[in-house]
């Protein structure tokens, strides 16, 4: 058996965080249709959703079964989202009315694209009356455009809601812009368990996403809607779940119309507070948490000329703002901005944020959404920098987590008379910065969309970017990408991307986010590839390494999908964005630098398709060799018991007729001439072209044993014989042995001739479009010869046979059949039976080898096409006898006289 030598060039560090890219099918037709200079592969299409269909989660399940797969880490993606929306809303409060000669602000707003071109713009009226409550608006331009919505995003449904809001400030303007970037924003879905164990060290940014989906998996129950006795009992605009009543009285003290506990002893919800939580995404809500990318910086600002009008028309004062989005904007697209009305004299915008602490469990900076921080037990909160803390148990913490999913639109607070009160004064609102509403928006993941839910931001992360000139960012190794395979995104532009290494071109994802937070978000689990890393590898050879790969790939392929190795020997230059560094170096010697989440540029180290092809092929081979050799000396020692018995029988009337044993050796070398020169020969190449690397007498075993019992076919016979005459008569079920023997022979050689032609077909289409070269000979090289072994065995072993044949079948059977009185009819009847048997035999071999050696990938048509047609031609050969007699005169004579 013999090794490619491929593996002998790969670097110590030849191996990335993961092994195999599992896709699905489809995926993998798209990955010989291009190259690169470096000779590595490239994709077609884009492992998005779209392009690269989803797998099924029993997939996933199944790679992880597998006994040699360590770590199976899946990735979807959940969707894409472009477009942009501005929602003004104006507050008022402490202008008087009675003499303000302001009747009515005009908002002029602009969404703009570097500076320059105008992707929106709207214009929208608000009237004023004598209370100071701001009249729905007739807007006059700025509806929604450009809305290309996948996750959840659904400003239909608010677009001509302006509401009636006071917010806590004087004289302001409350601007909710939708604005996204001009490029399609991707989320990745993770499963940040398995992801961190895949990264190890570098994987610390999932933490925080692991420790928020403890709290909500364990906490978070959203049961049966409330009744409509129940809802009715409730505070107006407080939306709450069967669970949240139960938690509310438990914790109930006293008597009367009090808001739900949970709610009221939510931090800053003390008399004359803050505003209170409302479930402003529908009962269904799920909170979900999400790390977010702090390089999503969209080039997008908002220009907005805010005017005073008085009751004639005119314009009293204007002022005019830009906001800009680069920083300002965020994963879920959604931001709300105070901007100062004319009368305050065009301060600078702020946004509204708000702190807050939950007893000991929980601290939050709510910059849309709140990002959450686990805090130790016992901890102390300075009073300067938070409200009182709300001593709490764990009950009041599923509450925590189970109701603030959004802040209603409408900024309202708790107060003294147990009421809710519809507007805030500055004097109310305490010392606080007060929560900011949410964008009046749906979030839905998934295909389906839903009543949403509220996304809370709990960690972050910054794709090491390295740009180059005019190369963009490409996204995770065929784990992300531009659209999802839902039927919400008709009609989304195509944007072009470049194509590197094993990836595409696109901007790192703005969102990651679990797979529990988004299971309960849709009715799908986006599986859109599995990244797996292979156990017990330790100590292994490069190539022993990239064969136990390429078994547990083969495994995976079983299973309906396709199965890429990407870790391998080959340096080349490419740009990919993945969740983890699976081979970054800035040297030749292919040094792995490991970096938490990043770009992969300067050398990336890939697999060479030759390498893992040559070393793929040299495993099949060697099955192949394996499989063949143990038949073929099975056969051989059944073949030579026959034999044995048969050539006794043979000196025995030999003797009788008064030869002596050195003739009889003599005719017997003479006729079995060829047969030892093609033997030697076959035993010569093996010792010569075997690899060093394994033990020659390996791949010699088959020759070696069918040498040794060749030997002793040629030998023993000559003392076992005697002279008794007619003593030992070669028998009619010698012939059946034989028969038998035959068959198995000739399925062996078409079987062999099958697979070495299937694999040819299978490698040339593996390495199209590759540039391997010299490499590419060097690599086949030992391939070649194991080939060449495995040939020469099976040709000589065929010889072999049919001199056995002459010998054994045809003399003996003309021999025997006169001498029992057949006639020609029933000799030529007896032969029909003989090929049916040979056939039946040479088929069994051809479907044991095509159920036990064909790989994963090959095709088994072709396979079954070259059997069948070597088949039926020996088979044909063996029934019709087109063999040459090569019996010696003397021998003919001594039949002839026996006739």
């Amino acid at each position: 058996m013999a090794y490619s030598l491929a593996g002998a060039k790969m670097d110590d560090e030849w191996r990335g965080r993961y092994d195999i890219l599992v896709t699905d099918n489809k995926a993998g037709e798209a990955l010989y249709s291009s190259r690169d200079k470096a000779g590595m592969t490239l994709l077609e299409q884009n492992y998005a959703a779209q392009t690269l269909p989803e797998l099924e989660s029993r997939i996933l399940e199944e790679v992880r079964k597998i006994d040699a797969v360590s770590v199976a880490a899946p990735v979807g993606f959940l969707g894409s989202y472009k477009g942009f929306w501005v929602l003004p809303q104006i507050a008022s409060d402490g202008i008087d009315f009675q003499k303000s000669p302001v009747k009515s602000y005009r908002v002029t707003w602009q969404v703009l694209e570097a500076e320059t071109k105008v992707l929106d713009k709207g214009t929208a009226q608000y009237d004023l009356d004598a209370t100071g409550i701001i009249a729905r608006p007739t807007p006059t331009g700025g509806e929604p455009t450009g809305i290309q919505s996948h996750i959840g995003m659904r400003p239909e449904l608010y677009r001509y809601h302006y509401p009636s809001v006071t917010i806590p400030d004087e004289n302001s303007l409350l601007l909710t812009a939708f604005a996204l970037p001009d490029v399609a924003t991707s989320v990745a879905v993770v499963d940040p368990v398995s992801e961190r164990e895949l990264l190890g060290s570098a994987g610390e940014w999932l933490n925080p996403l692991i420790e928020f989906d403890k709290v909500v998996e364990r906490k978070l129950g959203l049961g049966d809607p409330l009744s409509a006795d129940d809802l009715a009992a409730l505070p107006n605009g407080v939306v709450v779940t069967q669970q949240d009543l139960a938690l509310a009285q438990d914790a109930r003290s006293g008597e009367g119309s009090e808001a739900i506990a949970p709610l009221a002893a939510m931090p800053g919800m003390a008399e004359r507070g803050r505003p209170v939580p409302w479930r402003a995404y529908g009962m269904n809500s799920q909170i979900f948490g999400y790390v977010a990318n702090q390089d999503f910086s969209p080039n997008i600002s908002i220009s907005v000329a805010i005017e005073s009008v008085d009751e004639h028309g005119k314009t009293v004062d204007a002022v005019e703002q830009r906001i800009d989005l680069a920083h300002d904007n965020g994963p879920f697209g959604s931001r709300a901005f105070l901007l100062p009305l004319p009368e305050q004299g065009g301060e600078t915008y702020g946004r509204i944020t708000e702190t807050y602490t939950n007893g000991a469990y929980v601290t939050a900076d709510n910059v849309f959404a709140p990002k959450l921080t686990p805090v130790p037990a016992g901890e102390t909160v300075v009073e300067d920098e938070a409200p009182p803390r709300v001593q709490a148990d764990e009950e009041y913490r599923a509450s925590f987590v189970a109701n603030p999913v959004g802040i209603a639109p409408l900024y309202i607070s708790y107060n003294e008379s147990d009421s809710l009160a519809t507007q805030v004064t500055p004097q109310e609102r305490g010392a606080e910065i007060t929560y900011r509403a949410t964008a009046p928006l749906d979030n839905s993941l998934g295909s389906v969309v839903r009543d949403g839910g509220a996304p809370f931001e709990v960690g972050e992360f910054t794709p090491q970017q390295i740009k180059t000139d005019d190369v963009p960012g490409t996204d995770p190794l065929g784990a992300l990408g531009l659209y999802s395979s839902n039927r919400l995104m008709q009609g989304s532009e195509r944007i072009d991307h470049l194509r590197s290494g094993l990836g595409v071109a696109l901007n790192p994802p703005s969102a990651v986010v679990s797979y529990g937070s988004a299971e309960p978000l849709s009715e799908e689990l986006p599986i859109n590839a599995i990244r797996v890393r292979v156990a017990n590898l330790e100590g292994l050879t490069r190539e022993d390494a990239l064969v136990a790969i390429g078994k547990v790939a083969d495994r995976i392929r079983s299973l309906g999908v396709d199965a890429r190795v990407v870790a391998g020997s080959s340096l080349g230059t490419a740009k990919i964005w993945i969740p983890q560094t699976a081979g970054q170096t800035d040297s030749e010697t292919g040094r792995q630098e490991v970096e938490a989440l990043g770009w992969v540029d300067h050398r990336y180290v890939v697999l060479g398709a030759a390498d893992f092809m040559a070393s793929l092929l040299t495993t099949l081979v060697h099955s192949i060799a394996q499989a063949g050799g143990i038949l073929i000396i099975g056969v051989i020692a059944v073949v030579g018991a026959v034999e044995f018995a048969a050539r006794r029988t043979r000196f025995n009337v030999l003797k009788n007729q008064g030869w002596s044993s050195s003739s009889c050796l003599a005719t017997v070398l003479r006729e079995e001439a060829w047969g030892l020169i093609l033997l030697a020969c076959a035993l010569v190449t093996t010792a010569l072209f075997s690899v060093a690397e394994q033990p020659r007498l390996l791949a010699g075993i088959p020759l070696v044993c069918g040498a040794v019992i060749y030997a002793l076919l040629l030998i023993l016979p000559l003392r076992y014989a005697s002279r008794r005459s007619g003593s030992n008569l070669p028998r009619i079920s010698l012939l059946g042995w034989l028969t038998v023997a035959e068959g198995l022979f000739i399925g062996v050689f078409c079987a062999l001739l099958g697979e070495v032609v299937t694999m040819i077909v299978w490698f040339r289409k593996g390495a199209r479009g590759l540039d391997i070269g010299e490499a590419l000979v060097e690599v086949l090289l030992p391939v070649l010869v194991v080939l060449a072994a495995a040939a020469g065995l099976a040709v000589s072993v065929l010889l072999l046979l049919a001199r056995r044949k002459q010998t054994a079948v045809r003399d003996l059977k003309d021999f025997m059949y006169w001498n029992l009185g057949w006639s020609t009819r029933k000799i030529r009847t007896a032969q029909v039976g003989v090929s049916f048997i040979v056939a039946m035999c040479c088929a069994l071999v051809g479907w044991i080898v095509s159920v036990t050696l064909i790989g994963a990938g090959m095709d088994r048509g072709l396979y079954w096409v070259v059997f069948s047609s070597a088949a039926v031609v020996l088979v044909l050969i063996n029934g019709l006898g087109v063999n040459p007699s090569t019996l010696p005169r003397r021998f003919r004579a001594s039949l002839r006289l026996q006739r």
